[in-house]
This record gives structure tokens, C-alpha cells and sequence, in this order.
């Protein structure tokens, strides 16, 4: 599918620079180190956002320990805002008077 000139499979940087790179750009999701290991935090994080436990996230990466899979977890700051706001309205039986940090 993405064969060389010379019929030859191409390695991961003829596909980072032929490939992922001028595709990200053109969606919109490049970022300076953009490449394969981008995609690998992508799905870590989409998983949990969408409801998968940090251990499930794990296992579906292959780590052996949840502490490296935090560390490939890229986190929203305004989802983090949103569960702030709905702790605050489950303990204080409201919504916060200022904005919430």
C-alpha cells in the first residue's frame, strides 16, 4: 500500500514524512514530535475519556503497570473543569459561585 519506488516497504520516517505528517497537518493535529507515539497517547486517552478504567486502558496498551499508562494519558483541562463542577454540585448541593480554576 505505501510501497517505495524500488518495491520496498518503507520504514517509519518514509511514512512520518510522506504520510502521517502532511496528513495531521492538513486535519489540524500537528504538533511539534507529532508521529506514531501521538496516535499511542491518543488511543490511551480516548479510552479513558470515554469511560475505560486507567487498568483497562493498561491492559489494551500492554504495560505491565498503570503508572506508565498515566503517563501516556493526555488530559483536557476542561473536562477536568467540568468534574470539578460536578463534585462541587454533588458535595455542595449547588453549582460554584466563581469560576471554577
Amino acid at each position: 500500500m505505501f510501497a517505495r519506488e524500488n518495491g520496498l516497504p518503507p520504514d517509519d520516517r518514509d511514512l512520518q514524512q510522506h504520510v502521517f505528517r502532511p496528513t495531521a497537518k492538513k486535519v489540524g493535529i500537528y504538533h511539534p514530535g507529532f508521529g506514531m507515539h501521538s496516535f499511542r497517547r491518543l488511543n490511551i486517552s480516548w479510552r479513558q475519556e470515554v469511560g475505560a478504567t486507567p487498568f483497562e486502558a493498561m491492559r489494551a496498551a500492554g504495560h505491565a503497570n498503570v503508572s506508565t499508562t498515566w503517563l501516556y494519558t493526555v488530559t483536557d483541562a476542561a473536562r477536568e473543569k467540568k468534574q470539578v463542577a460536578r463534585l462541587w454540585e454533588r458535595l455542595a448541593g449547588g453549582k460554584p459561585s466563581g469560576p471554577v480554576q
